[in-house]
Parts: structure tokens; sequence; C-alpha cells
């Protein structure tokens, strides 16, 4: 029987054969792959995307976030800020807690720039919001500043720096 396989002329012939003359079978039988090939795509692809954030942190098996689950009277909700007070909570409750630094987000912020007299030189507001963050954010996060370095920002705020 596997001889008619493999010279090519009986294969095509062959498999012809298979397909026309058990049509339900070849069917269900191909149905059966495009499944098996379409959920292993789709796996594959939802593993990856959930792999890929935050992937440059040397420190990412240690790092985890906490959602907000809150309820509107449509549906339930989920949003990554977390009220400030939360991160005083878990450093007191939970012992073996190395760092923890809590992100808010204002959505309708306008951000003023200042020279030391007082007055205002530029009034924007950014697209996305304004995140603010306690300082141990950068302990916890490896980000690169677009101007200035990590300990002059926190420590003086406010300051103009250069690099």
């Amino acid at each position: 029987m596997f001889k008619n396989y493999f010279p090519a002329r009986h294969f095509v012939k062959t498999a012809w054969r298979n397909l026309l003359g058990y049509k339900a079978n070849s069917f269900i039988n191909i149905a059966g792959l495009i499944v098996g090939f379409t959920s292993f795509l789709l796996i594959f692809l939802v593993v990856q995307y959930e792999q890929s954030f935050d992937d440059f942190h040397p420190n990412k098996n240690n790092i985890y976030r906490i959602v907000r689950n809150g309820k509107n009277s449509v549906n339930r909700e989920y949003n990554t800020g977390v009220p400030l007070p939360l991160t005083s909570g878990l450093r007191r409750e939970i012992p073996g807690l190395v760092n923890a630094a809590a992100i808010y987000k204002i959505s309708t912020a306008q951000i003023n720039i200042t020279v030391p007299d007082g007055s205002v030189i530029k009034k924007f507001k950014e697209r996305n919001g304004v995140f603010i963050a306690e300082p141990n954010f950068f302990q916890m996060f490896n980000f690169k500043l677009a101007e200035g370095n990590i300990k002059d920002a926190i420590d003086k705020p406010g300051r103009s720096v250069t690099k």
C-alpha cells in the first residue's frame, strides 16, 4: 500500500482518489487540521504578546503589577492605577517585599514650565496624560531619562537640568 504513495504521479492520483472518494472523511480531516493549526497560531501569538512587555528590565521576573478591579453601572473595569497609600500599606504588611512604588495617571493635567522667579514660560497638556510615581520607581525600573540623571530629578525637582 505504501509503495503507491512514493512515486510522485501515483501519490497525486491516490490522494485525489481518497479526497474525492471519501468526501465527508476528507472534510473532517482537513477541517481538524485547519482548526489545529489556527489554534496553535493563536495560542502562540497570545503567549508571545504577553511575554513581550517590559522585557528590557533586568529584574523582570521579580516585578509584579497590581490591578484595581472596579465596577461601574454597566460592567467591571480594570485599572492599572492604584491609590498612593497602597504602597505604604504593602511595605508594612508584607515583610518579604523588597520594593514597591505606586504609579498614578492624571489624564487632564496641564503642565506649566516655570523659571526661578515663578513666572510661567510655557503651558501645555500631554496627549496621553501625566504619570506620577514614587521615588522608588527608578530603583525598580531602569528607564533612561531624556535629559539629566535620575538622582538630580528626584532630589531637586523643578530644577533645570542639562546633559
